[in-house]
């Protein structure tokens, strides 16, 4: 009985695995493209946009919601603060080059208190590091999603909205950049994606060595693994 119990055993995880195998390798070549993007992305290469010209500067600029301080649900918490100030210094090298931003995007995950907070952080930031540029609040367009993919489902139908096919440029966090440029690509978004981290380390080399400590730690490997594991997920249902 144990014999056969092991057999039994032995062929249930040898189903399992053919089962999984299948489903790995075989669902996702149904597309092409879209293997291709996502394993682009999986191995940290360029995601491979149709019609996407990134030498032009964006019109829009995107900041990704990055959810929010345990203790107060409308203060963003450290990381979104990053792509925050990644936003402003990006605003303020376009404003320079002569070619400023005509629009910013919120995709948030809280109402208008965080709202209000992030857009006022914003402004102040901008006004730190060059004083006397200041934002109209009608440059701010506001849109609220539980994740990404419906923040750039909802950034895709501002653009049908206005009718606009002009560049934009989406900012987020290091460990969510390859997972935002490939969704991104599933929506068809004429989007090139900013590392916040980058920007930082550019242009705030203290706060970028503060950040480095951060990626250290436990906590910080396990949001990239995460954030693999959405890759493959939103590989399977490219079309939700």
């Amino acid at each position: 009985m144990r014999k056969e119990n092991s057999k039994d055993r032995e062929q249930l995880l040898i189903s399992i695995g053919l089962l999984s195998l299948s489903f790995l390798c075989g669902i996702p070549w149904i597309d092409i493209g879209n293997t291709n993007d996502a394993l682009s992305a999986l191995t940290n290469r360029a995601v491979s946009c149709d019609a996407v010209d990134y030498a032009e500067p964006p019109v829009t600029l995107v900041l990704l919601s990055a959810g929010n301080e345990t203790k107060n649900n409308s203060i963003p918490n450290y990381h979104e603060k990053r792509r925050v100030d990644a936003l402003v210094y990006t605003y303020l090298e376009l404003l320079q080059q002569g070619t400023p931003p005509r629009c910013i995007i919120l995709a948030l995950d809280d109402g208008i208190e965080k709202e209000f907070k992030i857009r006022n952080l914003i402004q102040r930031q901008i006004v730190k590091n060059s004083p006397g540029t200041e934002l109209d609040n009608e440059i701010f367009t506001i849109v609220h999603a539980d994740h990404t993919d419906s923040s750039l489902v909802a950034v895709g139908d501002i653009l049908v909205q206005t009718g606009s096919h002009d560049p934009i440029a989406i900012i987020t966090s290091e460990p969510h950049v390859n997972r935002v440029r490939y969704n991104s690509c599933l929506r068809k978004l004429p989007a090139t994606v900013i590392n916040a981290d980058k920007v930082i380390s550019i242009n705030d080399p203290d706060t970028y060595a503060q950040m480095k400590k951060l990626k250290q730690l436990p906590s910080y490997q396990w949001a990239e693994a995460i954030e693999q594991v959405k890759i493959l997920y939103w590989m399977y249902r490219p079309q939700y």
